[in-house]
């Protein structure tokens, strides 16, 4: 009976918390477009693609746990007046995020050709993952900075800078390479190419 709406609560919870759903929502729908496209390249490339994302996904663990952890962080320092460790806090946690990625990023560079066929026994579809994956392997650290400092963006209540970040460098940017470049090439590497365009434009 005691409870009620507080309506300042509520606009400060919608105002942080709509540009983060917003980007949550139109995320997977750009790389449904980029799946489209990839789908078009034959079953070959679409397995070895498969596999890619198998052998990645450990990237992806890594680059968005410190999303929330930097965003705590963050926030705890901000509301505590310790500006000085916010900004130290998240060059350590973006170096922290760069290091781990960058160790398994040579892992797959070097690897992927030997972790490929306990995913898939097929022989002519490694050569594939290994030059999807050597290609890629080199740039998941721009995807490390990109988040880390987008969970240091968050704990400072600014949730809007990374919803317009993300959806340009990461959703617009795909949607728009995927329009106008790769009809030009008709490749997987130029799909390829995009992704790691994607990261690179969000990582500076």
């Amino acid at each position: 009976r005691t409870m009620k709406i507080c309506k300042e609560h509520m606009g400060m919870m919608v105002k942080k918390g709509f540009p983060l759903a917003l980007q949550s929502m139109l995320f997977p729908i750009a790389n449904s477009i980029v799946q489209a496209s990839v789908n078009t390249m034959g079953t070959d490339s679409i397995a070895a693609w498969g596999i890619c994302d198998k052998l990645d996904l450990l990237i992806w663990l890594i680059a968005d746990s410190m999303v929330p952890v930097l965003t705590t962080y963050t926030a705890q320092n901000l509301g505590a007046g310790k500006t000085k460790r916010v900004k130290k806090g998240a060059l350590i946690g973006t170096g922290l995020s760069v290091i781990a990625v960058g160790i398994i990023s040579l892992v797959l560079y070097f690897g992927s050709g030997l972790i490929g066929p306990l995913f898939i026994d097929v022989p002519t579809l490694i050569p594939l993952v290994v030059r999807y994956m050597q290609m890629m392997a080199p740039f998941f650290v721009f995807y490390a900075v990109a988040e880390a400092l987008s969970g240091a963006c968050c704990g400072l209540g600014e949730t809007l800078v990374p919803m317009i970040t993300t959806l340009l460098t990461i959703c617009l940017f795909r949607v728009v390479c995927i329009l106008l470049v790769l009809p030009s090439f008709k490749t997987m590497e130029c799909i390829v190419w995009i992704y790691i365009g994607s990261w690179v434009v969000s990582g500076v």
